[in-house]
């Protein structure tokens, strides 16, 4: 059981902005990433969230990323996404069509 104590001090907003703050800086993401994760966390339970993760290369090409890309990221260009988005629909319709496949 959490100290009565211990649990205010964390809420305190000084303690949690500092800690915010903190937490961006090692992650190297803005703070308001850190503030809708927190938000979050308040409405559904702390258990249930993490910080989305932080790709280096593109998820389609696997070329490195812009360094200054965000943290939600994961293509390098419309051109890798709209190509990713294709072979997701392309692999989804290989699914669905073997299920009606006679045996």
């Amino acid at each position: 059981m959490t100290n009565p104590k211990t649990r205010e001090r964390e809420l305190n907003p000084r303690t949690l902005t500092a800690r915010v703050r903190a937490r961006a800086a090692d992650l190297g993401v803005s703070e308001r990433t850190v503030w809708r994760h927190v938000a979050k966390a308040k409405a559904v339970g702390p258990e249930r969230v993490d910080l989305p993760k932080r790709y280096e290369e593109c998820r389609y090409c696997d070329e490195p990323l812009p360094k200054n890309a965000t943290l939600r990221r994961q293509y390098c260009d419309d051109r890798c996404r709209v190509g990713a988005a294709r072979r997701r629909r392309e692999l989804a319709s290989f699914r669905d069509a073997s299920r009606y496949r006679s045996r």
